[in-house]
């Protein structure tokens, strides 16, 4: 296993893996970034916060100052893959969401763009009727003056 899979700085989004928390501290959590709240797009603890059940171990390879056997890190990384793994679902699942979301908002963006299309043809079908309408008004505005006018 190639060891700096593990290894670079935490994101944002994630819980920091450099320091185990002591009991006493609040279980940490990650979860989706403010511009997806900011867009509707908020997920639900159960579709993307990550609750750990136990502090997680530093994914960090051997690095000067530790003393940590090359059997050690390898037991410190596997009990670090089940965190990794509910993180990987829940990320996963967070996106599967998101997917869903952005597919029915672009589904209804373009319902709406047929509806206004379909509005504005109303529109313009009414302007020409009113048009018409008006015309023959005037046409018979015309022809009771003409007749006014000719009779005695």
């Amino acid at each position: 296993m190639d060891e700096d899979v593990f290894s670079g700085p935490p994101t944002q989004d994630t819980v920091p893996s450099m320091a185990p928390y002591p009991p006493s501290t609040p279980t940490p959590t990650a979860s989706a970034s403010t511009a997806a709240r900011m867009h509707g797009l908020a997920s639900t603890p159960s579709q993307g916060t990550i609750r750990l059940s136990q502090p997680m171990t530093p994914m960090t390879p051997h690095t000067p100052g530790t003393s940590l056997s090359p059997e050690e890190r390898l037991e410190q990384m596997i009990n670090d893959l089940p965190v990794i793994r509910r993180r990987y679902t829940a990320e996963r699942k967070g996106n599967e969401f998101k997917a869903r979301k952005i597919e029915e908002l672009q589904r209804e963006k373009a319902d709406l763009e047929r509806e206004k299309i379909a509005l504005h043809d109303r529109c313009s079908a009414l302007e020409q009727q009113l048009k018409d309408r008006e015309r023959e008004l005037n046409q018979a505005r015309r022809r009771l003056a003409s007749y006014e006018g000719s009779s005695p």
